[in-house]
């Protein structure tokens, strides 16, 4: 091929230290551009499962070398990242293996089951995968890093005496400045009841690996600081009334024209009153027992003197009975009367309000003012005692103010202070997204082109100004001036340049090109 033969003409034309040189600079600038490209166009790694514990890890990194797909482990193999494009078609891939089982065993543990199993490991391993099954849920919440779930399960007992109840406990460790509000600490505990038979809500305990205590058995002693519960509710009626207050005030006045602080004072206090009354004006009958016995005959009913005995008694009977008859009757009556008594048991409301402290900011009103230079000023307006006389018998209306509870309201008026208004951060362009995937092979094409205009270019051209000139065949003119010059020679000469042509036809050949540019 004629370009490869000039190719090896050229190199051979060069000496040692040009060869030298150019290997080393097109051996470097290649290098440098191939790392460059390989590093532009290596894959964007994203992050696969974060917070593994050393089981999932495994089992992750098995699955994946398994199916040959690329992967990187970062922060002490608890994080593992894979290429973008594979993220999610992995993550259904493994969920459909059953990872990561999030710690711990779940009821796959019965998924391979021996006949020698006793009913004690049947129990056992069924109280495990109950405490991993639930560890998983709880590990679900966003603030959650890491749960444990440990469960007393009593054994089963005859006598209704000892039966004892099961009692559960939750350690849980969140990520870094995070915390859980009331609501998930109660569905976690309501959670962890419900998913056991005969645990009671009041049973489960919850607490961090930092010692802190979230959730524990209700005590009877009343006594002490307010649980938290009592802080929520207060907080709740303060931010209702606040809430109510700002609304009804922002309608009138506008946005961001009234704010509103609201104090309440509950009494937290559960009085039991049993009441009991007599009353001593009103009797009532009770029970009522009526008796009555009567008979009336002669013989039949005994006569004679007490303590008479003999034949004088005979003869006193016989004359006292005779032509009379005897005539008995007995009438009895038992009558109980009770006192009128009513008793009377009161539950007193716990939660119920005491005082109430209300403080309100009211802005006042702006008008446009001419200013220097043709601009305006804002000048601010007091509001009239009238309108503040108003605004604050809407707020006792609206908090519900009573006097003799000792409720205070206090309504001012002061100008507000509003700094600049944000500027507001410009919304997500479609664009952007469709830019992000035309960027790397864009990004070759320039390096591409960069490397012929800037590097394969400009070493060509050194290259061929740096050659050194061959020397003029002798015995040729050395320009076309002269050639016609000399064109008027014998034969002779011209049979001896005609020969030296012909052997040394490179240098004739670059003669003649010398000639043409010249030309």
């Amino acid at each position: 091929m004629p370009q490869l033969q000039q190719l090896l003409e050229f190199v051979q034309s060069l000496s040692i230290k040009q060869k030298i040189m150019t290997l080393f600079v097109i051996g470097a600038v290649v290098s440098g551009f191939t790392l460059l490209m390989t590093w532009t166009n290596r894959p964007d790694y994203e992050v696969l499962y974060t917070n593994l514990n050393q089981d999932d890890a495994a089992g992750i990194i098995a699955k994946l070398k398994e199916k040959k797909t690329p992967y990187q482990l970062e922060q002490n193999g608890t994080v593992i990242t894979v290429p973008r494009e594979n993220v999610l078609e992995t993550r259904l891939t493994l969920a459909g293996e059953g990872l990561p089982r999030g710690g711990g065993v779940g009821f796959e543990i019965f998924d391979k089951t021996s006949l020698g199993t006793t009913d004690f490991v049947q129990k056992l391993n069924y109280q495990r995968a109950v405490q991993g099954e639930l560890a998983r849920t709880i590990s679900q919440f966003r603030e959650v890093e890491q749960a444990r779930v440990h469960i007393a399960i009593p054994r089963e007992s005859l006598f209704v005496e000892e039966e004892k109840k099961p009692v559960a406990s939750v350690i849980l460790k969140l990520r870094g400045g995070m915390t859980l509000n009331n609501n998930q600490v109660e569905s976690i505990v309501h959670l962890v009841a419900s998913a056991v038979q005969g645990l009671a809500p009041e049973d489960v305990t919850i607490a961090d690996v930092g010692g802190r205590l979230f959730y524990k058995k209700s005590s009877s002693d009343i006594t002490g600081p307010l649980s938290t519960a009592q802080l929520d509710y207060q907080k709740g009626i303060e931010d209702g009334l606040r809430k109510k207050v700002e609304g009804m005030l922002g309608e009138v006045l506008g946005p961001n024209k009234a704010i509103a602080r609201i104090s309440a004072d509950i009494d937290f206090q559960q009085i039991n009153i049993t009441e009991e009354k007599y009353d001593p004006d009103s009797a009532v009958v009770r029970s009522e027992q009526r008796s009555e016995e009567k008979s009336e005959g002669g013989s039949n009913i005994p006569a004679g003197i007490p303590g008479v005995k003999g034949s004088l008694a005979g003869k006193l009977e016989g004359s006292a009975n005779t032509g009379n008859k005897s005539l008995y009757q007995k009438e009895s009556e038992i009558r109980n009367y009770e006192i009128n008594k009513v008793n009377r048991q009161v539950l007193g409301p716990a939660g119920s309000i005491k005082r109430l402290s209300v403080a309100v900011m009211i802005d006042g009103a702006y008008k446009e003012t001419a200013a220097k230079e043709g601009k305006s000023a804002r000048q601010y307006v007091a509001r009239t005692q009238t309108e503040m006389s108003q605004f604050e018998n809407i707020v006792k209306k609206a908090v519900g103010f009573d006097e003799a509870r000792g409720d205070q309201v206090e309504v001012v008026n002061i100008p507000f202070v509003w700094g600049a208004p944000e500027e507001e951060s410009p919304a997500s362009i479609p664009w952007q997204e469709y830019f992000s995937k035309i960027a790397r092979p864009l990004f070759n094409i320039a390096l591409v082109l960069i490397f012929i205009f800037f590097v394969a270019k400009p070493l060509l051209k050194w290259l061929i100004t740096s050659r050194p000139e061959k020397p003029v065949i002798p015995g040729l003119p050395a320009s076309i001036e002269e050639l016609e010059k000399g064109a008027s020679v014998d034969f002779k000469k011209a049979d001896q340049t005609l020969q030296l042509m012909q052997g040394q036809p490179e240098r004739a050949a670059e003669l003649v090109k010398k000639w043409l540019r010249e030309k």
